[in-house]
């Protein structure tokens, strides 16, 4: 998978970009071949572990521009700015999407706070309401008591309109609570989309990162580098 952000966000990213991601007709690239391609505080990488990527940001990091990747059981190193320009643009519609992955995220914090806000509600709700049924259970007792025998005590009308007025408010948030759900299903439709589009932008770039990488190798521009990133 890609990892493609700032350098406090690579972290998050790297346990995904250890496994090379091989497009569906993809003849490109192989489980075995893997790159890193750094701009400037941006990475983006497939195919190299925690270590290898580590190595990478501490050994380039005084230029921080650099292209690195590993083809049919070589490695090589581009420092070309025209071509890492070239390799960068390749995935400027991914970050294009960062607005609306922002966007989407906002959203659902929003959606977060509103459903811990009425958890909030219903339990404040249901614990007032407790004290009627606690009530209605005695009642009840007091019903099957063959000894004692004593009609239900009667609320005051006080104590009615009160438990009438909390019912009202818990229905009232039943039903704000079933609109929040509908928004968090086109929410989850939403995201699933977005996804769906990160990851076809994600193919078509890295095809043709890899058509551009086996050019600079047969044009010379990328030179042979050690096979790990640490040697």
């Amino acid at each position: 998978m890609i990892a493609a952000a700032a350098a406090a966000a690579i972290s998050a990213g790297l346990a995904a970009a250890a496994v090379a991601q091989t497009a569906p007709g993809n003849v490109h690239a192989s489980h075995h071949d893997a790159y890193v391609l750094s701009t400037e505080g941006h990475w983006m990488s497939s195919g190299v572990d925690l270590d290898e990527l580590s190595r990478a940001r501490g050994r380039r990091s005084e230029s921080g521009t650099f292209l690195w990747f590993r083809r049919s059981g070589r490695s090589y190193l581009v420092e070309d700015p025209a071509t890492i320009d070239r390799a960068a643009n390749l995935f400027e519609p991914l970050r294009a999407l960062e607005p609306e992955q922002e966007a989407l995220r906002d959203k659902e914090r929003a959606l977060d706070d509103r459903e811990s806000a009425f958890d909030a509600e219903e339990e404040r709700i249901e614990a007032a309401m407790e004290r009627w049924e606690g009530e209605d259970e005695s009642d009840s007792d007091d019903e099957s008591d063959d000894v004692d025998s004593r009609p239900p005590a009667q609320l005051s009308a006080e104590d009615e309109r009160e438990r009438d007025e909390l019912a009202r408010q818990l229905d009232e948030l039943h039903a704000k609570q079933r609109a929040l759900h509908t928004e968090q299903r086109a929410y989850d439709r939403e995201e699933r989309e977005l996804d769906a589009r990160e990851e076809r932008i994600e193919r078509d770039a890295e095809s043709k990162l890899w058509q551009l990488l086996d050019e600079t190798v047969s044009n010379g521009t990328a030179k042979p580098a050690p096979g790990r990133l640490a040697e």
